[in-house]
């Protein structure tokens, strides 16, 4: 599968993609220098990763200055420092590109392709249509005149908004004199908004083709202090 149908199925499914990435873990053999540097890492806990270090880097330079007289042996201790953290970085480096490879070439699987259609009407879907149904296509009533109607299912959608401090602080002020509150009317206005774009997309998402949602209702609640959520729902509907 590609890389744009791994991220849709991660999010779509997270078990599934789960359960991929641990059979890649499973399968991906460890190169023998990494097995290394794992033993080198279990040994130097054991005996002190800190002072071992520091005895091999002043030994390093010790030896380096002392018998073959170079000078500015800094970097020595600094391999030492760094050594098993670029092993341990080609090791990283290695396996992404065995992951990579191993999502290539496994299938998009049959059970999500429904759902990854949905996804793909969703991409196709405009910001002028979501306007066009939210004007033509919603109805807060359960018949719509001259239609016969085929229920599909109930959807919803729902935004989650915070109001910042600033904007507590200019209310408090507004609420001592009175009159209306502007920045909290915007404020539930652009969440009641998002609510029904919400909406449209999740029933664009789970239904091919419809015509309408009818008997739609709205409700709002706190979710956390200073968070409240706007989420409306009705019935997806196809004209017969």
């Amino acid at each position: 599968m590609k890389k744009e149908e791994w991220k849709l199925l991660k999010e779509i499914n997270e078990s599934i993609s789960l359960n991929i990435e641990n059979k890649i873990k499973e399968d991906y053999k460890q190169s023998k220098r990494a097995n290394v540097a794992d033993a080198v890492s279990v040994g130097l806990y054991w005996l002190g990763y800190g002072i071992l270090i520091t005895l091999f880097q002043n030994m390093a330079v010790i030896s380096f200055s002392g018998q073959r007289k170079y000078k500015n042996n800094w970097w020595l201790s600094l391999l030492g420092l760094n050594l098993l953290f670029f092993l341990y970085f080609g090791e990283q480096r290695r396996y992404n590109k065995y992951f990579d490879k191993s999502i290539e070439e496994r299938e998009f699987p049959d059970s999500i392709k429904e759902h990854k259609e949905g996804f793909d009407r969703v991409n196709a879907l405009t910001t002028k249509e979501i306007e066009t149904i939210k004007s033509k296509s919603l109805f807060t009533t359960s018949k719509i005149n001259g239609k016969n109607l085929k229920e599909l299912g109930i959807v919803y959608g729902s935004s989650v908004r915070s109001k910042n401090a600033f904007t507590d602080i200019g209310a408090g002020i507004k609420s001592m004199r009175g009159g209306k509150m502007k920045a909290y009317t915007k404020l539930m206005n652009e969440t009641r908004s998002e609510a029904f774009d919400s909406l449209i997309i999740n029933t664009t998402r789970s239904y091919e083709k419809f015509d309408a949602i009818i008997n739609i209702r709205i409700t709002t609640s706190d979710v956390a202090n200073g968070s409240s959520e706007i989420l409306v729902y009705g019935t997806a509907v196809k004209f017969k």
